[in-house]
């Protein structure tokens, strides 16, 4: 079952589709880049701040209680990725 956008959806297109192709090609060689294996053990192995932390766990917790399911929780995904795929400006 589909999931009627919301206005914050339709605000995120709209920004998105805004974006000048210079900042979207940086920001796409940036996510693109190989990510070197030290600094990836470096963020596996900080901790996080008990607030951040604390604020995870509600989160997760939150989207449990709304997606019980692990088919729920898919549906969720694929919905969200196309709703991120559509909103991609063309390369």
């Amino acid at each position: 079952m589909e999931e009627d956008p919301t206005d914050d959806e339709a605000l995120f297109r709209v920004m998105a589709s805004s974006i000048d192709p210079e900042t979207v090609r940086m920001i796409r060689a940036l996510a693109e880049a190989p990510l070197p294996l030290e600094t990836l053990r470096e963020r596996w192995a900080r901790e996080l701040p008990p607030d951040e932390l604390s604020e995870n766990l509600e989160l997760i917790d939150w989207f449990c209680r709304r997606y019980p399911t692990p088919e729920a929780r898919l549906q969720y995904a694929r919905r969200a990725y196309r709703r991120w795929a559509a909103s991609m400006p063309p390369e």
